[in-house]
């Protein structure tokens, strides 16, 4: 008889913990997605300045090759690269493809640093697991170079 009523007890627990965890979990994905994109804007703003050449970060053509993809409509939940633009070869960064459930919208494909730190046009990512998500983060690159994660998004990015 104690035992079912601790296997009940149990049981009650985890009904009330399981979409807890749920949400946990998509707040630690949306978290790592925003910050793995934040260092590579970053470090390509960086190896601007400090190569004193324009670097580019652009979205990959698939999770399984690691090649730009130029459409204006880039899939960066594929993953991007950070390169520098006198040298495309010369991969500085591969990122992977973000977890399943994610998605990452933006600019379109290259972001382009000069080597002053500065970007030719304004830009703004959404990161997000599906639409309406209350909880989405917002990456803005301003023109200036300086890029900062809004959270949470605005109303009707996601």
């Amino acid at each position: 008889m104690e035992l079912m009523v601790v296997v009940a007890i149990a049981a009650i627990l985890l009904m009330v913990a399981i979409p807890n965890m749920r949400s946990l979990y998509l707040e630690t994905q949306r978290r790592e997605g925003a910050t793995a994109l934040l260092a590579a804007l970053n470090q390509a703003r960086s190896a601007a300045v400090a190569y004193n050449t324009d670097t580019a970060v652009c979205a990959r053509t698939s999770a399984a090759t690691p090649t730009c993809d130029g459409s204006n409509a880039a899939n960066w939940q594929n993953g991007w690269l950070v390169y520098p633009l006198n040298s495309p070869t010369s991969v500085l960064l591969v990122h992977d493809a973000l977890n399943s459930g994610l998605t990452l919208t933006g600019v379109t494909s290259p972001l382009t640093f000069a080597a002053s730190g500065r970007t030719a046009a304004t830009g703004t990512f959404a990161l997000c697991a599906g639409p309406g998500d209350s909880s989405g983060r917002q990456i803005e690159v301003s023109r200036s170079g300086r890029i900062s994660i809004i959270y949470p998004a605005a109303a009707g990015t996601c």
